[in-house]
């Protein structure tokens, strides 16, 4: 039989065994791993035999198996499921040994084949026998047993790991390997391999670069491609769940594997030894080795931030060495191979990947994310880019694009075509707080004009309720909600802000309301249908929802759809928490005096204590709103500038100059900043973020107020406490009432 005849024989075989096989691609794949004619006479013979040799992972089979299941691999036959190893059950190629069942990696074969080391006692791979038959181990023949020679340098008795041009022997220690460039990253490094492209840093050799399979990036992977498997970066990675045997629980561990010992990150730091560290003295875990000593992490992280000038070779660089008269100098100076110099900016700073800063990283990936499938960086989100380009810290947006949701919907951004980026496209995506941060973003930055943002979620709020919803409720919802309470909720919003808790009210309006329907739905009636004792029975079942349903009765009345229904009115309830004097003045002292609160807590409870002022306007006060004169310190609470007592003034003064943004990206003016900036950029602090904060330290928003607005009434007229507070004068007059103060003297007198 001839080679052509085996080979299509093969061929045929394996076109039957898997459909999907492309025969160029199948005949490279046979011709190298079978070169001879025996060798493909014993691959068609058992092919004949066993039909799902390449696609059962079965390793009892002969080597040539092995080889072509590995090729067919290799050239994109994603079918085949090579033969894997009877022992670790891995699908290796260097399966050459035979075994019980199958075949045994080379890895495999030593583990079962080792023995005691004569020279040190643990049952390793042995590499060498002694004249005598005693089996040693790699490290003790290295050690004790392989010839040695002088070396030519430093003259010590050692094994040979190179030659010099006249011969003589030289050690590790000694023999340097002559720098080449990589063809990877463009570093002059000692080669770890030759390939066609050329040389191949240790780095790029044991980490090559190329797309992960998990964020579909390029970047160095950690974990090579398997047969389960995708290459995986340093990023993606993450050990596998075993149970550590220090701490005995189940957490991320390394060394999980046959024979081995899992041990979790936690008692892996726990376990190495401790060492004094240089800068601060203390005995810590070592992070570096530096030319100055060996340096803690905490250390490491603040002297490669630090970057000062090297008085020797005048580069911005991190100072990890001493000269002749012990001053700090570089790396490089100090004689250290070590090169903190970025390869993109050229500033010698902390590295975050592939030599280059958190900056310059962050440049280069922000233009990759925000590019349009052109290539090309979207034009609306240019002003993004430089705004996240100039922010102070880098590295923070780097782990903000990392751990979050919002990678995925900058890229959605970038593939939209030019111009379509607006606040439809984004009430159309699926409403999550990952989308009203990112929108808040766009806002601050200028890619998306300024809005009301919680009156606007309310339309896309509602679209979210309704999708389970009927048709009916789905039409009289909307024209509610369009026709009747947007048009009142956005002539409030010229006057003044809508907030957080009005976007709370209108939403228990509408969920009132699709209550109702579906009330009336179950007793198979329609909204026309709706009568009195119908109305009755429901409030019987919400009692809080009288107030809610009014709007919602009045707009169906208008349109014709139900007759007249009457609902009973809630009389607004009258105040019945206080805080009797001496409480009120502990807790002020205790905002005023004590240190130990939070300042923001301290602030917003004093003005609480003091003029009752609500937390929704104290978390939007504003640095223009305090100001100076004569010496005395004003807060405009409203219109009107309030003296303030010096010890709150003090601590106003202290929040103005120490209160920084919080946002990833801000803009920082100077003027009409925040007082009490919050985590979306150019917002606030939320007011129920304030409420709560100021709660869980025990003051109570509702009874402090109510405590400071009694005592006000009974100093002031009703209508100086409205100007002053920015309160209605009804409510200012309500108040007066509640106490019984009768300021009619006041009117005769002025």
């Amino acid at each position: 039989m001839n080679k052509p005849q085996s080979t299509d024989q093969i061929l045929e075989l394996l076109t039957k065994a898997i459909p999907s096989i492309m025969r160029e691609k199948a005949l490279t794949a046979v011709i190298e791993s079978a070169p001879s004619p025996q060798l493909l006479s014993q691959l068609r013979k058992h092919l004949v035999e066993h039909p799902d040799a390449l696609t059962s992972g079965n390793s009892d089979v002969p080597l040539v198996i092995v080889r072509l299941a590995h090729a067919l691999k290799a050239v994109g036959c994603g079918a085949i499921q090579p033969p894997t190893c009877v022992d670790c059950g891995e699908p290796k190629a260097d399966l050459r040994r035979r075994a019980e069942g199958g075949r045994r990696c080379g890895a495999c074969y030593h583990r079962h084949n080792a023995e005691p080391c004569a020279s040190c006692g643990k049952k390793s791979r042995i590499v060498k026998r002694t004249a005598d038959g005693r089996p040693l181990c790699q490290s003790c023949y290295v050690r004790d047993h392989r010839p040695r020679e002088t070396c030519g340098e430093c003259g010590r008795p050692t094994r040979v790991n190179a030659r010099r041009a006249d011969g003589a022997a030289l050690c590790g220690k000694c023999y340097q390997p002559p720098p080449k460039l990589c063809a990877s990253c463009g570093q002059e490094a000692p080669a770890a391999a030759i390939r066609e492209e050329g040389p191949i840093c240790r780095r790029c050799y044991r980490y090559p670069k190329r797309r992960c399979g998990l964020c579909g990036r390029e970047r160095r992977i950690r974990t090579r491609a398997t047969a389960d498997q995708p290459d995986i970066c340093f990023g993606c990675h993450t050990d596998p769940i075993a149970e550590c045997t220090v701490c005995l629980r189940d957490k991320p561990c390394r060394r999980v594997g046959p024979n081995r010992s899992p041990i979790c990150a936690g008692c892996r730091a726990r376990t190495r030894p401790l060492s004094r560290c240089v800068s601060c003295g203390r005995n810590r875990l070592v992070a570096a080795r530096w030319p100055i000593g060996t340096v803690c992490s905490t250390c490491y992280l603040y002297i490669r931030r630090r970057t000062e000038e090297c008085p020797q070779c005048h580069q911005l660089q991190p100072l990890i060495g001493l000269d002749s008269r012990n001053e700090r100098i570089c790396g490089p100076c100090a004689g250290a191979e070590v090169d903190y110099m970025c390869r993109t900016c050229h500033i010698g700073t902390e590295l975050y990947a592939d030599h280059e800063c958190h900056r310059c990283v962050l440049k280069r990936r922000l233009g990759e994310l925000l590019s349009a499938p052109n290539g090309q960086i979207h034009p609306q989100l240019v002003p993004l880019l430089e705004s996240f380009s100039e922010v102070d810290s880098p590295s923070v947006i780097l782990n903000w694009l990392r751990r979050s949701d919002h990678t995925q919907l900058l890229q959605d951004l970038a593939c939209q075509p030019e111009g379509e980026i607006h606040h439809r496209l984004l009430d159309e995506w699926p409403q999550s707080q990952a989308l009203h941060y990112l929108r808040s973003v766009l806002m601050h930055t200028g890619v998306l004009p300024e809005r009301s943002e919680y009156l606007e979620r309310i339309g896309p709020w509602l679209e979210g309720v309704l999708q389970d919803e009927s048709r009916e409720r789905r039409r009289l919802l909307r024209a509610y909600l369009n026709w009747f309470e947007l048009p009142r909720a956005r002539r409030r919003a010229l006057r003044r802000d809508f907030t957080e808790s009005a976007s709370r009210s209108l939403r228990a309006k509408l969920a009132a309301a699709l209550d109702l329907l579906g009330y009336l739905e179950v007793r198979g009636k329609r909204l026309g249908d709706l009568d009195q004792s119908d109305m009755d029975e429901w409030l019987i079942d919400n009692p809080r929802g009288a107030q809610r349903i009014r709007g919602f009765l009045a707009w169906a009345k208008q349109r014709g759809l139900i007759d007249e229904i009457r609902v009973p009115r809630i009389g607004q309830p009258q105040p019945h928490e206080f805080l009797d004097i001496e409480q009120r003045f502990q807790q002020l002292s205790r905002c005023l005096q004590d240190v130990a609160l939070p300042l923001d807590v301290r602030i917003a409870g004093a003005l609480l204590l003091l003029y009752g002022h609500p937390i929704s306007r104290t978390a939007a006060l504003t640095a223009d709103q305090l100001t100076e004169r004569n010496g005395n310190t004003y807060l405009i609470l409203d219109k009107c500038p309030v003296l303030v007592p010096p010890a709150l003034a003090r601590l106003l003064h202290i929040q103005r100059a120490t209160a920084e943004p919080r946002s990833l990206v801000e803009r920082g003016q100077a003027e009409g900043r925040w007082l009490f900036p919050g985590w979306s950029p150019g917002r606030h602090v939320t007011v129920s973020g304030l409420s709560s904060k100021i709660a869980r330290h025990g003051i109570y928003a509702r009874v402090a107020r109510n405590t400071a607005l009694a005592a006000l009434v009974t100093e002031l007229p009703p209508a100086v406490i409205a100007d002053l507070l920015g309160i209605h004068i009804n409510t200012a007059v309500r108040w007066s009432k509640q106490v019984s103060r009768d300021w009619l003297d006041f009117v005769s007198t002025r």
